[in-house]
């Protein structure tokens, strides 16, 4: 391209100017091209860390799409049920989960140690006497002297059962403290999965943007191409189409 500005240059179809245009226009997609390639970097460096995957253990690893094509954008997942699925597989939220089921059984067996105490109990049994030991033995299996005893155990405090109600209060604020703790994870996760639910569209209508704007920029430079092969445009022109 350089010849062809100093050729036009040379018969007078172009200011002298055009040189340093040219060369502006150079430097300008040079530094395109290093800011693209940092945001490529960044770029691996995120999904390296969505994968756990340490650069000091691999050194120098770089992704590229199978066959250098671009794959067609997923659609972006509904936001609760990513929700469900990312509180299905947090180590804090099940954890909390299960302390507010264990706060919940301890407290309901609080409630039970506050109810009345019934116990009911039943004996029955046969004895017999004798100086020998197999006749002892024969009466009683005879049963011809049986025994027999019911019970029945009321326990009902006139003042109620301040120590079972202490544990039943105590117990309760554990549950409640128990489910405000799994509301708090269950938010944080929401709102920080809301956040990258919408970075996620907006990456995903950015990514279509850019497939149309690379497809028109090939079209472009196709259509120059081929005008510079006619005859019906000059090299600055293709190379300008090239640089877009």
């Amino acid at each position: 391209m350089a010849g062809d500005v100093a050729a036009r240059i040379e018969a007078g179809r172009a200011p002298p100017a055009s040189r340093l245009e040219v060369q502006s226009t150079v430097v300008s997609r040079e530094v395109e091209m290093t800011r693209a390639e940092v945001g490529a970097r960044e770029a691996e460096a995120k999904v390296m860390n969505a994968l756990a995957l340490s650069a000091t253990q691999h050194p120098g690893l770089r992704f590229q799409t199978a066959g250098g094509v671009l794959l067609p954008a997923l659609p972006a997942e509904a936001l609760e049920q990513a929700l469900e699925r990312s509180l299905a597989s947090w180590p804090p939220y099940q954890m909390a989960l299960l302390k507010l089921q264990q706060a919940r059984l301890r407290l309901a067996f609080a409630d039970n140690q506050r109810q009345p105490a019934l116990d009911v109990s039943a004996s029955w049994s046969s004895s017999g006497l004798s100086y020998r030991r197999r006749r002892a033995e024969v009466l009683v299996k005879a049963e011809r002297y049986p025994e027999w005893a019911v019970g029945v155990n009321l326990e009902l405090p006139p003042d109620g059962n301040g120590k079972a109600d202490g544990q039943y209060q105590a117990q309760a604020l554990r549950v409640q403290q128990g489910q405000l703790e799994v509301d708090a994870i269950r938010n944080t996760v929401a709102n920080d999965l809301a956040q990258r639910h919408e970075e996620m569209v907006a990456t995903l209508q950015m990514v279509d943007q850019m497939r149309e704007d690379l497809r028109l920029r090939q079209s472009c430079l196709t259509t120059s191409v081929n005008a510079t092969t006619w005859g019906w445009g000059s090299c600055a022109s293709g190379w300008s189409a090239r640089t877009r």
